[in-house]
């Protein structure tokens, strides 16, 4: 049997300052009474997000096109020091009504050399919509991050007719991950501008996620075993504490794990949870540093329906979704098997 180990980790964020614009000094004269003030300031000391001249942020006012993609980029590291190119990339390669002598000109670059999804007739001092915006801010948090899998529920979004359905998945995302949050109604409201400060404060809370989902990725590790059965293959999960502190894993409910099982072309054909039912309690589990817990369960070769699979490669797939330091984490493992 051929083992792959999915191995989540996190990469740390890295800060890195390198712009024409002049940042005014913090903490700014327009921020101290608003709500997003530690975010800016918090922002600003990192050379995240800068001023607009005269101690002024002017938090209230629609945020641009070039300022939010300059934002993220920076906040997440979206540069040049992971390639190496024969021709240094231009302006005019990614986007055509930017101009090559702007302020912006080295985020955009950025963002474009790597793949950031920019729309490549975006004008830069137009206002960017709440919908783009936060797409792609969760693009950026994956993109120099292997997060930990989340267990995605989407949420029903009331005004989702009003989006643009390839987003759809990143705003999902972003909804899981705790970054973006509907109002008292259900509503997104996709196609609004938004403001300096609430970008601001949206990317503060993605970076706090970024860090939290990395600390919870360092903790718990999984290890998946498969052995013969006379009624199948025995499936044994074992996830080990790898920290130095005891873990404390929430389930929602009574489920503790699921399985999947794919075939050669990556269908899925038998989830072990399809036909069973669950206690809706919450129910925790403490686990000691280098101590494990083991799951373990029998795959009869079965799909979905109770049909025998046809012998043949299947990939099978054991996880366990749990809350923990506060974030929403999956950890698994998956192994290739033959089925005679």
């Amino acid at each position: 049997m051929k083992k792959m180990i999915k191995t989540f980790v996190a990469v740390g964020l890295m800060l890195v300052i390198n712009t024409s614009m002049v940042f005014a000094s913090v903490p700014f004269n327009d921020t101290a009474m608003t709500s997003y003030n530690d975010a800016i300031e918090s922002l600003a000391s990192q050379g995240i997000v800068g001023g607009v001249g005269n101690g002024l942020f002017q938090p209230e006012r629609q945020i641009t096109n070039a300022e939010a993609i300059q934002m993220i980029t920076k906040a997440f590291n979206i540069n040049l020091s992971y390639m190496t190119f024969i021709k240094a990339p231009e302006l005019t390669d990614f986007f055509d009504n930017a101009d090559a002598d702007a302020w912006y000109r080295d985020a955009f670059i950025n963002a474009g050399a790597n793949g950031l999804p920019v729309d490549r007739t975006i004008v830069p001092n137009e206002r960017m919509t709440r919908e783009n915006f936060y797409s792609l801010l969760e693009a950026a948090m994956e993109m120099r991050n292997e997060l930990p899998m989340i267990k995605l529920i989407p949420t029903t979004i009331e005004d989702f007719e009003n989006m643009d359905v390839l987003k759809s998945g990143a705003i999902h995302r972003a909804i899981a991950y705790g970054i973006l949050k509907l109002d008292a109604e259900g509503m997104f409201y996709p196609n609004d501008n938004l403001t300096r400060g609430e970008a601001a404060q949206a990317v503060y809370d993605a970076i706090n996620v970024e860090q939290k989902l990395k600390a919870a990725s360092r903790v718990m590790k999984g290890e998946l075993e498969v052995t013969e059965a006379d009624d199948g293959v025995t499936l044994t999960f074992t996830m080990t504490n790898d920290s130095d502190e005891t873990a404390l894993l929430t389930y929602h409910n009574g489920q503790r794990y699921d399985i999947y099982i794919y075939d050669s072309y990556g269908t899925l054909i038998y989830q072990w949870s399809h036909d069973k039912a669950f206690t809706m309690a919450l129910a925790s589990v403490e686990i000691d540093p280098g101590k494990t817990v083991e799951y373990q369960a029998i795959w009869p070769m079965t799909d979905n329906e109770g049909k025998r699979v046809l012998r043949g490669q299947y990939n099978v797939v054991f996880e366990s979704a749990y809350d923990i330091v506060g974030s929403k984490v999956t950890t698994t493992d998956s192994m290739f098997i033959l089925v005679p």
